[in-house]
């Protein structure tokens, strides 16, 4: 792909805006409400494309379109089932959480169990979120910008990990939320381009349909191996979605920093829909990709880049690149500053300084959100020798602990004379179980290992409970005057969205 000078001088204005924003930001990040959550000020509309920059990166565009090159829209399932967890988060889930008044979701187990389940699922978190989560999205994002330069990938690996830590240890959350309100409008409108282009290049939509060869199926049959309508509807691809919808961090984060209950649960709904209409400007470019090239891709992984190179004409490379690193970026911000949070509160003040000042705990944020960065930089060469892709390895590792946090996350809700043993049992068992899943059942798909996973989990907790329940309910704080009102808009609003939802499927049967 040939750069020009217009290109690169794109590039260099978008670094230093983003320099900008970040440096204006420190001047009011002194405080741990102001560094980690933004004062608690933000609107719907501000939540909801903030959660969605968060969630659509590099292993988006490189991952889920990878995805359609291979088995085509069926993948769609990922962002279209996830649209009604978010509706259930919203109405059922976010106002827990809100009325506890909690810093991080550790922190809502040691009120619900104990300290100790507290304590194993902070370090789980920040296991994932250094060696999977933080270190896919900048090997991923090497891969987008490798496309372009040519250059090998572990220049951008660290190039990314590094601007991205800088940014954020200095802005904080005020940062983040400023960022990703950028980013997430310009990587929808960067989407929405590449697709209309890539229909105009292959000769318009019939054309297209014509030569996707039967890839615009929504649903795959129950024999198939990859992702069957089984698994869809009945597997454990719900598990995943509330463990990463409604029980992590670095998406819950901006509804947590919401003004309010009703503002961060229309923020949520606001991200659901925007969730509805991502295939249409990830997974069919890949499906055009294949088009294209005819299959003969040597890897999955290259469809994205392949259509950029073919599809963005001079002058206008340096705006989709710009479009691409932010994606990247507002990720990355979202996961590094969930993961100084988490260390922050959950490791440093709880174990090693509980008297510690909001000053020294900025600063232990922002030592951490360096470090953090380092440790991913270093394993996101690794990845790359993954032979089933980046979005497979993101997936396979959410089910070493996705099962055992919604279980011990739900159940603790709904079972509330739980013990606190029975929840720090499955926390740890959860890695076991699937591991054995994986050398017993290899050639079973990975959502439904993590279905059977989690009904092991559920088992064992209510057996438990039925053992030794608690003698009285745990006495979870109300730190926040919330009470469960509906809101006749979000609960509309949903009901919208479900039925969107059950309208694509039937659309592209």
């Amino acid at each position: 792909m040939q750069l020009l000078v217009i290109d690169f001088v794109v590039l260099g204005v978008f670094v230093m805006v983003m320099l900008y924003i970040a440096l204006s930001a420190k001047k009011t990040t002194t405080s741990v409400e102001e560094y980690f959550f933004a004062g608690k000020d933000l609107t719907w509309p501000v939540v909801g494309i903030s959660i969605i920059a968060a969630n659509i990166s590099s292993e988006h565009f490189v991952g889920m379109a990878a995805e359609g090159y291979k088995i085509g829209l069926a993948v769609a399932s990922y962002e279209w089932t996830a649209a009604i967890v978010m509706v259930i988060v919203a109405l059922f889930i976010l106002p827990k959480f809100l009325r506890a008044g909690i810093h991080t979701l550790p922190e809502f187990l040691e009120y619900r169990y104990n300290k100790y389940t507290r304590l194993i699922m902070a370090c789980f978190v920040l296991i994932t979120y250094a060696f999977v989560l933080i270190s896919s999205v900048i090997y991923a994002g090497s891969v987008l910008i490798t496309g372009v330069f040519g250059y090998a990938p572990i220049y951008f690996v660290w190039i990314i990990g590094i601007l991205a830590a800088f940014l954020v240890s200095y802005g904080g959350m005020a940062f983040v939320v400023k960022s990703n309100t950028i980013f997430g409008w310009a990587l929808v409108a960067g989407g929405v381009i590449t697709t209309i282009l890539g229909f105009i290049h292959i000769g318009g939509f019939d054309n297209f349909v014509k030569e996707s060869h039967g890839k615009l199926h929504s649903l795959l049959p129950a024999s198939d191996p990859s992702l069957p309508w089984t698994t869809v509807f009945l597997g454990g691809l719900w598990i995943l979605h509330f463990n990463y919808w409604g029980f992590n961090q670095f998406i819950l984060q901006n509804p947590l920093s919401s003004k309010s209950l009703s503002e961060g649960q229309k923020g949520i709904m606001f991200a659901a829909t925007i969730k509805l209409l991502t295939p249409f400007f990830i997974v069919i470019p890949g499906i055009i990709a294949y088009a294209m090239a005819d299959g003969g891709l040597e890897k999955a992984d290259d469809a994205y880049p392949f259509l950029m190179n073919i599809l963005v004409p001079n002058g206008f490379r340096g705006i989709q690149l710009c479009v691409l690193l932010g994606a990247v970026l507002s990720t990355l911000h979202s996961q590094i500053q969930a993961a100084s949070l988490i260390f922050t509160f959950d490791i440093y003040k709880r174990y090693i300084r509980p008297e510690a000042k909001d000053q020294t705990l900025v600063s232990i944020g922002r030592v951490f959100s360096l470090l953090v960065v380092v440790v991913a930089c270093l394993w996101a060469p690794i990845i790359a020798g993954y032979k089933d892709g980046i979005y497979e390895y993101i997936q396979l590792f959410w089910g070493m602990i996705a099962p055992g946090i919604v279980t011990v996350f739900i159940l603790g809700i709904i079972i509330q004379k739980s013990p606190p043993i029975s929840a720090n049992l499955v926390l740890i068992l959860n890695p076991i179980l699937y591991v054995l899943s994986m050398y017993f059942y290899p050639n079973m798909p990975f959502l439904d290992k993590s279905g059977i996973v989690f009904l092991i989990l559920v088992v064992i907790t209510i057996i438990y409970t039925l053992i030794n329940p608690l003698n009285e309910p745990p006495l979870i704080p109300e730190k926040n005057n919330i009470k469960f009102e509906r809101n006749l808009l979000v609960f509309i609003w949903g009901i919208f969205i479900f039925i969107i939802t059950m309208s694509l499927y039937i659309a592209f049967l």
